[in-house]
């Protein structure tokens, strides 16, 4: 379901995490064209419910699309982990055959950018597709897309962008 609006969003996400048992910690942020913002982040935080259930520490992407205001109009983001494993992670926290927790932030930050998180190029594919208006499973891997200048090639985008491996 969408959030829309600055209150709505802050209120989503204020009771969503308990403030002081979570930690939030953005790992960089680029400036991709005049309207895309790109931003990788470390989050381990406890959720606001009866027994306050801890999510293990994850990495994650989250492209920001600038309207002609500069204001934010679409938020898309990816997670180093699923959402069934995050879910699952706060039941039973020590369950075998769970991905690992993210490491450190202090760790993360020595890797390259884009070893930090996974790989953005499935939300810059996607914006790709909503700037042309096709759909974004029309574009072949290894075909070149152009976001206002940033040049994208099959598996990340031109800078030097990749997997997220770690």
């Amino acid at each position: 379901m969408p959030v829309t609006g600055l209150e709505k969003y802050i209120s989503a996400i204020s009771n969503l995490f308990e403030k002081r048992a979570s930690d939030l910690q953005l790992l960089d942020m680029q400036m991709l064209a005049p309207d895309l913002l790109l931003s990788r982040w470390r989050l381990e935080a406890t959720l606001k419910l009866p027994w306050r259930p801890k999510i293990k520490a994850y990495t994650g992407v989250t492209l920001y699309e600038l309207d002609h205001q500069g204001l934010i109009c679409r938020h898309t983001e990816l997670w180093s982990i699923s959402a069934a494993d995050a879910f699952v992670s706060a039941v039973f926290p020590e369950r075998l055959g769970a991905a690992p927790p993210a490491p450190p932030a202090a760790v993360l930050m020595q890797m390259p950018p884009h070893r930090r998180s996974p790989d953005p190029y499935p939300l810059l594919r996607a914006a790709a597709a909503r700037r042309r208006k096709v759909p974004a499973w029309s574009f072949f891997g290894g075909r070149r897309l152009s976001l206002n200048g940033a040049a994208l090639v099959g598996g990340g985008v031109e800078r030097g962008g990749g997997g997220n491996q770690a």
